[in-house]
């Protein structure tokens, strides 16, 4: 449950960097020149391929948070179900040996 929520957020989180960086491409990259025409167009080109590096970094980092996440959550599962087949091997012995214990314990007389 925690490692669902731990997902959603850094998916919701790599959508808000992405959507901020898409409205205002001011917050990673220079202002564009003022100077000449030329000069715009090649900013320009240049900018969108950096917001395209940039937005394909967040996928990325979302993605490969995502995958942790659900790794370390198998591992946790994993782990859980062969402690529970422990707890079930040994609770199936247990009685037994409890039984075989306390009817030991009445036959025997006490130490003198």
């Amino acid at each position: 449950m925690k490692t669902d929520v731990l997902v959603i957020l850094a998916v919701a989180l790599t959508i808000v960097a992405a959507g901020a960086i898409l409205i205002n491409p001011g917050l990673v990259l220079p202002e564009p020149p003022e100077s000449d025409v030329d000069d715009f167009a090649k900013w320009e080109s240049e900018t969108r391929q950096m917001l395209i590096l940039v937005i394909g970094g967040l996928a990325s980092f979302a993605t490969i948070l995502v995958g942790l996440v659900k790794l370390v959550q198998m591992s946790a599962e994993k782990r859980a179900k062969e402690q529970l087949e422990r707890d079930k091997r040994l609770d199936i012995g247990r009685p037994g040996l409890t039984l075989l214990l306390r009817s030991w314990v009445r036959t025997t007389p006490p130490c003198a």
